[in-house]
């Protein structure tokens, strides 16, 4: 019974003490591996780097790097921007301030500053942990594209218009019926 009673308080503080901890991967600097540290609760939940700073306004608390980006550029929430595949309508261009920065199809961040060196600071909603970041990340090889301007303006409301009919339709017409 002893050896069952204390097997318990072991994992029990086992466990307490992992969740009170959050991890993050850096690479060693003498060894050339990675390597695993623990980083404590009080500090950022990632240790990515950066300013972290207010979620945007709008914006729901999951899933919100499209809602920020769009708020960052437009002044407000964009619905149809919410998903990273509707940001692949505005033209290609290269790196520069207020543009957008496509991750595949799974991210958007806006570039605040470019350093010519293949980063860029960049407005990073949910940009991990759930926080929304400006920090200096490498882009190069990544997609860039321009919200702005006369073209990126008709197809914001192009898709804003698509999304809002979509939103009026009775639900017989999405099955066909």
């Amino acid at each position: 019974m002893r050896n069952v009673c204390v097997a318990a308080i072991f994992l029990l503080t086992i466990t307490a003490h992992s969740s009170a901890d959050a991890f993050t991967w850096t690479s060693g600097a003498t060894e050339g591996h990675a390597q695993q540290r623990a980083v404590s609760a009080a500090r950022p939940i990632l240790n990515h780097g950066g300013e972290i700073v207010e979620h945007p306004a709008g914006c729901p608390r999951t899933l919100f790097c499209g809602c920020g980006a769009s708020e960052h550029v437009f002044g407000h929430p964009v619905r149809s921007l919410y998903l990273v595949s509707n940001w692949y309508q505005f033209p290609r261009t290269a790196p520069a301030p207020g543009m957008a920065v496509l991750f595949g199809a799974q991210h958007v961040a806006i570039i605040e500053e470019y350093h010519g060196d293949g980063t860029a600071t960049l407005y990073d909603a949910n940009s991990g942990g759930g926080l929304t970041r400006v920090h200096r990340v490498k882009i190069a090889g990544l997609v860039v594209v321009d919200p702005h301007g006369e073209k990126a303006h008709a197809a914001v409301e192009h898709t804003e218009r698509n999304y809002r009919t979509a939103q009026n339709k009775p639900q017989s017409d999405y099955l066909g019926f």
